[in-house]
């Protein structure tokens, strides 16, 4: 199984839990860092004083975007997480230094919500994307579905409900991934937010008890998995938390989700027989979702 990565666990979003996560980040890394680590840095700024740092970790003065990200970087927490928090607490969009254009991936999928209705006779699953554009006229972005079975490309189908159209299928030669290219039908601005929906029809016969996605970048903000089951309850409901997928397969062809992990917790599922789950920060390269075990 994967090591879960210890992270501060915040239960609001003001400056004061910000300051909190500042503070843990710099005293969890490895070796723990002093303010006059980051404060003396040579690369850093001159105006990150020891003075001024102490008071952003006491939530006396709010940091900037700038300093955030560079104690996300000198303490090596996950990409996302302590800018996203910036974010929470100032109400303001954090908006990296962009390497040169040519370098720049048109769009950041920065959330993205699964809602699967397994209550009915054909399962299908509504896909929500939100990207904003790094660069001016992106038009057009890729996704990559991987159905794992050697007929990826019949297995199921993928439609566009809002946001675009679907210009281009492809099946790559290596793995079973399938890719679509979806055309906006306008322009964007950088910075500009674009919402994509899209439906997956999924066969009966070649869906399996979990539902999962992997992030393809650390810059996602959040993940949010949704099950409907309808009257068909499971006998247990869990979360896929952080596994890479090929610890997901070798688990579930286990069929041995009682068993204790860390990465998998319990799921409560209401009287409507609906189950979610919402990730935070999802880190790019693992597999996220919910399993279920039949009685």
């Amino acid at each position: 199984m994967t090591e879960v990565e210890q992270r501060p666990m915040l239960g609001g979003t003001s400056v004061a839990d910000l300051a909190t996560a500042l503070r843990l980040a710099r005293q969890q890394a490895t070796p723990p860092l002093r303010l006059v680590d980051i404060g003396s840095d040579p690369s850093g700024p001159r105006s990150w004083s020891h003075a001024h740092l102490s008071k952003v970790e006491r939530g006396l003065e709010i940091p900037t975007s700038e300093l955030v990200r560079w104690y996300e970087m000198k303490t090596s927490t996950t990409p996302g997480f302590l800018t996203g928090l910036w974010e929470l607490a100032t109400g303001e969009q954090y908006l990296d230094a962009l390497p040169p254009a040519e370098d720049v991936a048109p769009w950041t999928l920065d959330r993205v919500e699964l809602d699967f209705d397994f209550s009915h006779d054909v399962p299908t699953a509504i896909e929500t994307r939100d990207l904003i554009a790094n660069v001016d006229g992106a038009d057009r972005h890729q996704i990559l579905v991987d159905l794992e079975d050697d007929d990826a490309a019949t297995c199921a189908r993928i439609e566009v409900l809002d946001g675009g159209e679907i210009v281009e299928d492809k099946k790559l030669i290596m793995g079973n991934l399938v890719r679509h290219e979806i055309y906006h039908g306008r322009a964007a601005a950088k910075g500009e937010w674009h919402r994509v929906t899209l439906r997956h029809t999924y066969r009966l016969e070649n869906f399996d008890p979990w539902f999962t996605f992997t992030t393809k970048t650390d810059r996602m903000r959040e993940g949010l998995v949704t099950v409907r089951f309808g009257q068909h309850l499971p006998r247990r409901v869990y979360a896929i938390d952080r596994l890479l997928s090929k610890e997901v397969r070798a688990y579930c062809a286990a069929q041995s989700p009682d068993e204790a992990s860390s990465d998998f917790a319990p799921v409560m599922v209401d009287e409507r027989g609906i189950a979610r789950i919402r990730y935070a920060f999802p880190r790019a390269g693992f597999q996220y979702g919910i399993g279920w075990r039949s009685a």
